[in-house]
């Protein structure tokens, strides 16, 4: 996924890569509604492994059904995947500094596998194919992502601050 936008090089080399891909694994790539007809074009309509959508409100609940997830560095959509602790391969965009400096954060404990998207220009990189099959393959790979991500989740974090809020209301009064 590339947010409600989409991402071009994601669904560039997601294209690239479609039949490996869904040899792999089943693929929902989320492409943005401006490249939805080009994307929907250029893959089969009628393949069960392969579904193409524009966005989908409350990607949560898609998030929940995944065993694997590959996404842009979203603060908003790295914390769900952390509370719900699914293995997340992560293309940061490398024009917006802030996903490719928080990102690192998540790689430097071993949370997530980073892709440059960069690698992406050259036609012969498999990287996504690789890392996708990487996590697929490999239940120990996964476990320990998913245990190294979950670590980032604070579940109770609004309760936390309401508390703190609370306590400085009586302190103040």
């Amino acid at each position: 996924t590339g947010g409600g936008q989409g991402a071009r090089q994601i669904n560039d080399a997601v294209l690239l890569h479609y039949k490996e891909l869904v040899s792999i694994a089943n693929v929902l790539l989320l492409s943005g509604a401006s490249q939805y007809d080009d994307v929907r074009a250029l893959t089969p309509p009628d393949d069960p492994r392969f579904l193409v959508k524009d966005f989908i409100p409350g990607l949560s609940t898609v998030f929940g059904a995944a065993d694997i997830v590959v996404t842009r560095a979203g603060a908003t959509a790295l914390l769900e995947l952390a509370a719900m602790e699914i293995p997340t391969i992560v293309i940061p965009s490398n024009r917006l500094v802030w996903q490719v400096e928080h990102v690192k954060v998540f790689e430097k404990k071993q949370a997530v596998i980073v892709l440059d998207e960069d690698r992406f220009k050259d036609p012969k990189d498999t990287s996504l194919p690789d890392a996708v099959r990487s996590l697929a393959t490999n239940a120990a790979l996964r476990k320990k992502l998913s245990s190294q991500l979950a670590r980032f989740a604070h579940p109770q974090a609004a309760h936390d601050m309401a508390d703190v809020i609370v306590s400085e209301v009586r302190v103040r009064k």
